[in-house]
């Protein structure tokens, strides 16, 4: 059975387009003061952060897009980055000034439901192609 892809563009369920703009928010608010402040005069700055912003927007992206891998590559991002900081927040959590760490604990919450968000019945039947995913 083939599906039009205009309908599905179309229905996006509403937690999938908050789920969107709580992941551009968050990833945003968190890059833009290093972006400012990153001397890009230099190749490898620019390498660094070119591979970070796509690593972030492209599976935002496919998730646009009603692509359902997406949603899963970038849970898996998540969980890496998470993973790969706990050094660095453990640390964080044993010295850190307490403004810093409720910052991070409310980071993490948003994305964290955001990525639930993804993954709500409407949600997942939308991006299972399911065309009333909306009224679920």
């Amino acid at each position: 059975m083939a599906m039009n892809t205009t309908m599905q563009r179309g229905s996006r369920p509403l937690a999938v387009n908050v789920a969107l703009v709580l992941l551009l928010l968050s990833f945003g608010e968190s890059l833009t003061p290093r972006l400012v402040r990153a001397e890009w005069s230099n190749v490898l700055v620019c390498i660094k952060y070119g591979s970070m912003l796509a690593m972030l927007f492209v599976p935002l992206w496919f998730i646009f897009r009603g692509k359902n891998w997406a949603r899963w590559l970038l849970v898996a991002f998540a969980l890496a980055g998470f993973c790969f900081s706990l050094p660095f927040r453990i640390r964080l959590f044993q010295d850190g000034p307490v403004s810093s760490v409720v910052v991070y604990c409310v980071r993490n919450i948003i994305i964290w439901v955001a990525l639930g968000a993804l993954f709500l019945p409407s949600s997942s039947q939308w991006f299972r192609g399911n065309r009333n995913a909306i009224l679920a």
